[in-house]
């Protein structure tokens, strides 16, 4: 599967048009079928800002479903982070 099969199978999972997804990025509609088509690449700030929408960019790219959502990593990395002060202080 290509990332642009993958842009529209995300798109279609959140129930966005191309033209309501291509705005949502600040790209025309003819950019979004164009990036679908795999005719093109769409750039980072186009990716930052479907994601704010709730596309999952990880998949898109890669192909992996992100597993967690950024509150749960946060709240890891804290973890982390204390598990080393306290090692540190040993």
């Amino acid at each position: 599967m290509t990332t642009g099969n993958r842009l529209k199978e995300e798109r279609t999972r959140l129930g966005y048009s191309q033209e309501a997804f291509a705005k949502a990025g600040g790209v025309s509609r003819q950019s979004q079928i164009m990036y679908e088509q795999d005719n093109t690449e769409a750039c980072s700030g186009y990716f930052t800002l479907i994601s704010a929408i709730g596309a999952d960019v990880m998949f898109i790219l890669t192909g992996v479903r992100s597993s967690q959502d950024d509150s749960v990593v946060i709240q890891e990395e804290n973890k982390k982070e204390e598990v080393i002060r306290m090692y540190e202080n040993l």
